[in-house]
């Protein structure tokens, strides 16, 4: 196997097992969509930064339907429109330019992620 493969083949595997681990229950959608914008903003290879992207797209959709975690729904929006800039600008090779956006998205997700509970009287 050339690198290339047994990379692709490590990533694949390892996003099952964080798939895996979201389904069953072991984090809320919010915090799986800030683990992947954080691997975006560290990493410098632009397929890595589209993966994660892609990742924590889908996560942070779902986040917005967990009825179990209390997030608001303005700050993800906010957040997408910023994961959408990443992979535009990782598709494009600008990997700077995609960390910037993961980045402004993570403080998205931080914020969507931080309201008070709400009481149930």
């Amino acid at each position: 196997m050339n690198e290339i493969t047994l990379l692709t083949l490590v990533s694949f595997l390892s996003l099952s097992f964080i798939s895996f681990s979201v389904l069953a229950g072991t984090g809320s959608y919010m915090d799986e969509a800030m683990k992947h914008t954080e691997a975006v903003m560290s990493s410098t290879d632009k397929k890595a930064i589209v993966q994660h992207v892609t990742e924590a797209i889908t996560h942070a959709n779902a986040a917005k339907n967990d009825q179990q975690h209390n997030v608001d729904a303005n700050y993800i929006d906010e957040g997408l429109r910023s994961l959408d800039e990443a992979v535009k600008e990782g598709n494009n090779g600008e990997v700077e330019a995609a960390q910037e956006a993961a980045r402004k998205a993570y403080e998205h997700f931080k914020r969507a992620s931080s309201i008070i509970p709400r009481s149930y009287h």
